[in-house]
């Protein structure tokens, strides 16, 4: 279960939860029921609040990211070769599709220091897709937050769950919903608050969103 999925879980439980998102693009729990905790510790505490065993190889793994590299005790000169094929094979695709920016063998190392091996490869992998055209996860989830937030906000209840169900098909296409689709969405829904969240806009939107996700 990844940390997001927690999330989700304790608050589907009742937990109250607050979390930041690192820069890999992951998340630390930071607080729970009022109770703040610092590096992993608030991960480690949903994992038991919610029963979740962590694998001896990966307890392992984690406690070698930590001695070898987050606590400076050994510095990371060079890639190891299955590292180095998926570096090349992100920069393939951001340079074929001609993506903004660079991801870069410093990059990759900052991650494996920070965050052990397995976040720098899920990093990775991540970079590889948004290159590929697709939305990063969590922006994804931010718009169907979005549309959540505008839903709250109409008056008639079968349009309210129109867009509550629009939201939801959102997150089933996280996968793979595609990086141009999420300006295009949002200017879609921002019609719908400036016409006062009227069922009819939101009934528009939710066609026009369909559209869009069919392009």
């Amino acid at each position: 279960m990844t940390t997001k999925e927690m999330i989700s879980a304790l608050k589907l439980k009742g937990y109250k939860v607050k979390a930041r998102q690192r820069t890999d693009g992951g998340w630390l729990i930071t607080e729970i029921n009022g109770t703040k905790y610092s590096a992993a510790k608030g991960n480690e505490r949903a994992r038991n609040l919610l029963g979740i065993t962590q694998s001896a190889k990966r307890v392992a793994q984690q406690k070698y990211n930590v001695d070898q590299y987050i606590r400076g005790k050994k510095k990371i000169r060079t890639l190891d070769a299955e590292t180095k094929k998926v570096l090349r094979s992100v920069q393939r695709t951001w340079r074929k599709n001609q993506v903004k920016g660079k991801i870069t063998a410093a990059n990759v190392k900052r991650h494996i220091k920070e965050y052990g091996w397995d976040e720098a490869l899920a990093y990775l992998r991540r970079q590889k897709r948004y290159g590929q055209g697709y939305a990063y996860e969590k922006n994804v989830e931010y718009l169907a937050q979005y549309i959540e937030d505008i839903a709250q906000s109409i008056a008639d209840e079968e349009a309210k769950q129109q867009a509550l169900t629009c939201a939801s098909i959102i997150r089933d296409y996280t996968g793979s919903f595609k990086e141009r689709w999420i300006n295009m969405i949002y200017n879609i829904w921002y019609g719908v608050r400036e016409s006062g969240f009227t069922p009819e806009s939101a009934k528009e939107a939710i066609r026009t969103t369909y559209d869009v996700m069919k392009s």
